[in-house]
């Protein structure tokens, strides 16, 4: 019996600690890299930063890119002025979006800000933010036209397939193996980083050193199923996709080598 209340009262207090909400204390940088589920992530942090009272920042991506338009500037170099500015702004604790990695940043904020970002398999997230963009209902800046055989011929389509490479390198030499092997080390000053495959490990290792816990819903999802996007990829185009992937393959599967190593991409 003894043993027993034991073992009730401390499923009693899990539960209870379960439906508490998360307090957030410390100050987070999530770089949201496209389709690769992060808006469900961002989504449950954004709650629990706004739920501890802290101010929160959300890049809006079709406006920034309009801004760095209008000013001709690019549109990552804009983002990235954004960045530095929130970063700056001592009232800020949460600031997610499609930005890019800047070793400015990292070098005058790391003291202060931890550095988050989640990847996906390659090849599943290139076929996401393809059909997910040609797909979507409205009209918008992102919006995918060419049906898909004709697109993976397109330099957007290489591009895509080297997305993760010049998201964590802030450069257009996203092919090279120099390229690669800094968008590696930069990915690894990061404290969080996780896999869509692999969202135990992300979500254990947000309590463990960010001390929240995440409950995460599904948002953003695709308007066409799995099923009717089989049907428009054939072997060839697969094949295609794939090697288009490359790039962004090696990166993940660094990540998903020291996830295996250590069962954590924070090594303890």
């Amino acid at each position: 019996m003894h043993q027993f209340l034991k073992n009730y009262f401390r499923r009693d207090q899990e539960n209870k600690r379960l439906q508490e909400p998360a307090v957030a204390t410390q100050r987070l940088f999530f770089l949201h890299l496209p389709k690769c589920g992060g808006t469900s992530l961002d989504a449950a942090l954004r709650r629990i930063y706004k739920s501890s009272g802290h101010s929160v920042v959300h890049l809006d991506a079709p406006a920034s890119k309009f801004a760095a338009e209008l000013l001709q500037e690019t549109m990552h170099g804009f983002r990235t002025r954004l960045l530095l500015y929130h970063m700056a702004v001592q009232r800020n604790r949460y600031i997610s979006g499609h930005f890019v990695y800047s070793d400015i940043a990292w070098k005058v904020f790391s003291a202060e800000w931890h550095f988050m970002t989640i990847l996906r398999d390659p090849v599943a997230r290139w076929y996401s933010h393809y059909f997910f963009n040609r797909d979507k209902p409205g009209q918008d800046h992102f919006r995918i036209s060419e049906p898909l055989e004709v697109y993976i011929e397109s330099p957007q389509a290489r591009s895509l397939g080297s997305s993760y490479v010049s998201a964590l390198m802030s450069a257009d030499d996203s092919d090279s193996d120099d390229a690669i092997d800094r968008a590696v080390d930069n990915l690894q000053r990061f404290p969080v980083v996780g896999l869509l495959e692999h969202m135990n490990v992300l979500t254990a290792d947000c309590e463990r050193l960010l001390g929240i816990t995440l409950p995460i819903e599904h948002h953003n999802k695709n308007p066409r199923t799995a099923e009717e996007q089989q049907r428009e990829i054939t072997p060839q185009i697969d094949a295609r996709v794939r090697e288009l992937c490359e790039p962004n393959r090696r990166i993940y599967d660094a990540v998903l080598s020291r996830i295996k190593e250590y069962g954590s991409w924070h090594r303890t």
